[in-house]
């Protein structure tokens, strides 16, 4: 993998977040310096609903994380009675494993290629 499983969810998250909001979310991300998968997923979910990736994707291939989050990670399932949201809670490190490695191929790779080969001409221009 290129790219660690955190930098991959919070990429496709941000795809539905306002500017505002995703900088929100990267800047309380941030201020952690090594933040647990569990306290990861948890700040992710103040500002994003998991359940939008299988509802309402933006592109087919979303369905890959939030099959990863709910299924490949081994989450346990507690119950906001306050929200009556589902809140997701895991006990380990994000596995390198399975839908995210699908998604990072099929997704954000060629993406990232595309960037650099942007960036390569782009350069060429000056």
């Amino acid at each position: 993998m290129r790219l660690t499983p955190k930098k991959i969810i919070y990429l496709a998250v941000s795809n539905y977040l306002s500017p505002e909001e995703a900088k929100m979310l990267l800047t309380e991300i941030s201020r952690k310096d090594a933040i647990q998968a569990d306290a990861f997923l948890k700040t992710i979910q103040k500002y994003f609903d998991f359940n939008l990736l299988k509802d309402k994707p933006f592109i087919p291939e979303d369905i890959l994380i939030y099959n990863y989050v709910m299924y490949e990670t081994k989450p346990k399932f507690n119950t906001d009675a306050v929200n009556r949201k589902q809140q997701i809670a895991i006990r380990a490190r994000f596995p390198r494993s399975g839908c995210i490695v699908k998604y990072e191929n099929k997704v954000m790779l060629p993406q990232l290629h595309l960037m650099e080969e942007a960036y390569k001409l782009l350069n060429k221009l000056d």
